[in-house]
């Protein structure tokens, strides 16, 4: 059974005469500077089709940005997509999703690059009632290493996470 094809896309730009960004010195020290301005303009998309019990998803986001000098502006992607696809049984839910981000500038010149990577993680959900769930998450699941994030730390390698949530209130759109 299909419910539709639900298709979302945005634009935006942005001007920012003083942006304050927080640029490594070295390995150990950041210092605050608002001596630049930028431009950033990008594009988000997402697609979403339900098929009777299961879902599948894409978002991907575009972003081009630069400082005054014409420099990429550090720790933004250029591209970045996320998908998903889930499946529900009465109460349980089942579901895979990943993420492929785009080289990253490190630094303020332009010179330095975090490679692109993508991760996966999978889970399940099980809707106890009376607003509580429970849901097991495997982060990472194929243990990427060597993956920097945004401040040169390593992501973390596989991770496994138990859940129990509790909603107080009952919203039907939580897919």
């Amino acid at each position: 059974k299909v419910h539709g094809l639900i298709v979302e896309f945005g634009i935006y730009a942005q001007r920012y005469d003083r942006l304050i960004l927080f640029l490594p010195i070295d390995a150990f020290r950041v210092q605050a500077s608002d001596e630049l301005s930028a431009d950033i303009a990008g594009s988000e998309a997402r697609v979403r089709l339900p098929l009777g019990k299961a879902r599948f998803e894409l978002n991907h986001h575009y972003q081009w940005h630069q400082d005054q000098s014409g420099r990429p502006l550090p720790y933004r992607p250029t591209h970045r997509l996320n998908w998903l696809t889930d499946y529900r049984f009465e109460a349980i839910t089942v579901y895979l999703s990943g993420l492929i981000q785009g080289i990253v500038k490190s630094d303020r010149f332009g010179y330095r690059e975090l490679p692109s990577y993508e991760t996966v993680s999978t889970g399940i959900t099980w809707t106890i009632g009376a607003g509580f769930s429970l849901s097991a998450e495997l982060q990472n699941a194929f243990d990427e290493r060597q993956l920097f994030d945004v401040i040169h730390r390593p992501l973390p390698g596989r991770s496994g996470f138990i859940n129990l949530r509790w909603t107080a209130l009952d919203h039907k759109n939580d897919r």
